[in-house]
């Protein structure tokens, strides 16, 4: 009954017990490896005078940060290595005691690389349990329900050794303003900017093990009333609840969105105990930019639309092909507008009209 594939698997990633194991206590194993956290950083701060009608500053820090934490009762680790700069300045000139202009500006980069699972067997551990294309996803790793979830830090219970995985979200900003002071009133104008880029790239692949697998949906345990049923004896068996498997290639999220800005605002002195404060402000934000020629979709909610964009649209002639027109997939009800920065056009409320529709791989998303 029992796979020798999964079982080979699961004796090459778990730890020995090291621990006499009692019903009262629930476990047989005590991780007893050091989490590793190094953060080596600096900061830098630059004030000048050029006169009293001109100064301003410019600052810069750095980090560079490795963070690893034992996966219990396996061979893992969870690793998270990256490098975060933070730079920005300003500068003030004073054209009048009553009247001033403020610019400022300023970006943060976090190039960032982590790895849910890793272990000194790398790949051999799955490849030499007979598992086969495992370099494929840069390794595997499974996860298991309750009891076996690691409930303690956040390597939650993956089990194996997985592919790295990279984000890189730069942000950046600047704006600038007048500011008026004039009797009661202090009036200020400015506009602002803001940059944000998002970048994701996933290698893995997972097998999740439920106990609803091997579970007797018509009886409940005498004992604690609870469902039957165990994800380890689903692993063992080889039953797999779902499937999950990433690459670059075919499932990276890479765009950017851009907020634009403008403001006037009043601050009213109206008497010594009452200050009465005005303010009107615009903000523009231009539809998402694709920067990997993939397809961007978003609800268009005013219009009850459901958006698909991308700069163009050929062919399919594989599986995988970001976007692509496959033939014979039926009609697709979604609006389809240009991928321009400036406004979103809904023209088509039907996609073809020639029995042809949008596909594109399906792929998703962890937030780090």
């Amino acid at each position: 009954m029992l796979n020798p594939t999964m079982v080979s698997y699961l004796k090459a990633y778990f730890s020995a017990p090291n621990s006499p194991g009692t019903e009262a206590s629930g476990y047989n194993f005590v991780e007893n490896r050091a989490q590793i956290d190094k953060n080596n950083s600096y900061q830098v701060r630059l004030d000048f005078h050029l006169s009293d009608k001109n100064f301003g500053f410019g600052r810069i820090s750095q980090m560079w940060v490795y963070d690893s934490v034992p996966v219990a009762g396996t061979i893992a680790s969870n690793v998270s290595n990256y490098h975060a700069y933070n730079f920005g300045g300003g500068f003030t000139h004073v054209f009048t005691p009553n009247l001033l202009m403020d610019i400022r500006g300023g970006a943060m980069l976090k190039p960032y690389v982590f790895n849910p699972t890793v272990s000194k067997l790398g790949l051999d551990g799955a490849t030499n349990a007979g598992f086969q294309n495992v370099s494929q996803y840069g390794g595997m790793y499974i996860n298991l329900a309750s009891p076996y979830i690691n409930a303690g830090g956040n390597s939650g219970n993956n089990i194996g050794s997985s592919g790295d995985s990279q984000r890189g979200n730069p942000v950046a900003n600047g704006g600038g303003s007048v500011s008026w002071i004039h009797g009661r009133h202090t009036m200020k104008a400015g506009v602002d900017y803001i940059y944000h880029n998002r970048l994701q790239r996933n290698l893995f692949q997972q097998f999740t093990f439920s106990d609803a697998v091997t579970s007797n949906i018509n009886k409940v345990d005498p004992v604690t009333r609870l469902p039957t049923g165990n994800s380890l004896a689903s692993a063992l068996l080889a039953a797999p609840a779902t499937f999950t498997a990433q690459t670059p290639n075919n499932a990276e999220v890479y765009f950017n969105m851009q907020l634009w800005s403008g403001y006037v605002q009043d601050t009213w002195k109206a008497t010594p105990n009452l200050t009465l404060n005005f303010g009107l402000r615009y903000e523009y934000i231009p539809g998402i930019s694709m920067l990997d020629k993939r397809l961007a979709n978003s609800l268009d909610i005013p219009n009850q639309t459901y958006t698909i964009s991308a700069a163009s649209v050929p062919t399919c002639t594989t599986t995988f092909v970001n976007p692509c027109i496959r033939a014979g997939s039926g009609r697709c009800r979604s609006a389809i507008t240009s991928n321009s920065p400036t406004a979103s056009r809904p023209g088509l409320r039907s996609a073809t009209t020639s029995g042809r529709g949008l596909d594109s791989p399906i792929h998703g998303e962890t937030r780090r």
